[in-house]
């Protein structure tokens, strides 16, 4: 199991394309303090798969970031990352939104028995973020103000 983060495409952009437009148009918008999860890199994601496919890792693992982050969190880093105001970016509860489908709140997932199984450290937030944002100038399905 994972949770993934990174660029989509045209068709389907991802939560971290609409993150990045919205931080980059100043726009005020929220951020969920009570949904938490461990975001991992795709490119990262890829690189550990592989290298469990070549050891001929088998079982159930985890394979995702170490910190467990809230959806708030991880947007005011991604601000930071971008070297943008983090003010824009208000506190709310998943709880005083209505969606069509009912999201679970905790999607965070222990790592522990993959790191110790296999010898290698998966990467922390900063790792995942600082991976990631060499591709934002570059990726032409993000709008540019």
């Amino acid at each position: 199991r994972t949770n993934f983060i990174g660029f989509g495409n045209g068709e389907r952009p991802s939560f971290l394309n609409w993150l990045v437009t919205a931080i980059r148009s100043g726009e005020t918008f929220n951020g969920f303090k009570d949904v938490w999860f461990t975001p991992i890199a795709v490119s990262l994601l890829s690189q550990h798969l592989v290298l469990s496919l070549c050891d001929g890792l088998s079982g159930v693992f985890n394979i995702a970031g170490q910190t467990r982050v809230s959806k708030f969190e991880f947007a005011r880093k991604v601000a930071e990352e971008m070297g943008c105001l983090r003010s824009t970016i208000l506190p709310a509860s998943v709880d005083s939104f209505i969606f069509a489908a009912k999201r679970p709140k905790d999607m965070s997932l222990s790592v522990e028995k993959y790191q110790l199984t296999t010898g290698r450290k998966l990467p922390c937030l900063d790792e995942t973020l600082s991976s990631l944002f060499p591709q934002v100038d570059r990726n032409p399905y993000i709008e540019r103000q």
